[in-house]
């Protein structure tokens, strides 16, 4: 076997203890690094995740915006042609559809198409509001996601800085007992 450039003896078996605590305190904090790497990489994939997801809720807010303006266009030409057919149906009978029962029944029904008109405005402007509290939280899960990514990277740094630390200490430890 060849001899290793932290081995000079050639053998890992035969390696002193100092240069196997360097040793395993490299690969500890290479494996911390990694870790860490990958609890960021996973974090910014969550972020990019509910960016998207913001995206979509936008799109769904405006979506039932147009929904609902359609939905009450649709409802008041229904009451139009309601109220048409009424006026109609009581000139053909011979009622003055100017005043009186007759005046009042169109009236009745121009009220209550204007109610159920406001009724679909208010359930539309609940449906928007829930897309766009929906996008805000997402938002929101975004920011969060990206600080815990640099938060993993940060304390990684952290994590690999104390594991070289105590691989050093040990060292000198080591070397310290050697000498004596």
């Amino acid at each position: 076997m060849a001899a290793l450039p932290f081995c000079p003896s050639g053998c890992l078996t035969m390696c002193e203890p100092a240069t196997l605590a360097i040793i395993g305190a490299s690969v500890a904090a290479a494996g911390t690094g990694y870790s860490a790497l990958a609890a960021s990489a996973q974090a910014r994939g969550a972020a990019r995740q509910a960016e998207a997801n913001s995206r979509e809720a936008s799109a769904s807010a405006a979506d039932a915006l147009e929904r609902g303006k359609q939905d009450q266009v649709k409802h008041y030409r229904e009451v139009s042609a309601k109220m048409g057919a009424q006026r109609a149906a009581m000139a053909a009978n011979g009622l003055d559809i100017s005043f009186g029962s007759a005046a009042d029944f169109v009236g009745d029904t121009a009220m209550y198409g204007e109610e159920d008109a406001s009724t679909i405005a208010e359930n539309t402007n609940r449906d928007v509001r829930g897309y766009l509290i929906q996008g805000a939280n997402y938002r929101a899960e975004a920011k969060s996601q990206r600080n815990a990514s640099t938060a993993a990277l940060i304390s990684g740094a952290f994590s690999m800085g104390s594991t070289l630390i105590g691989g050093a200490k040990e060292y000198g430890k080591i070397r310290a007992g050697m000498g004596s």
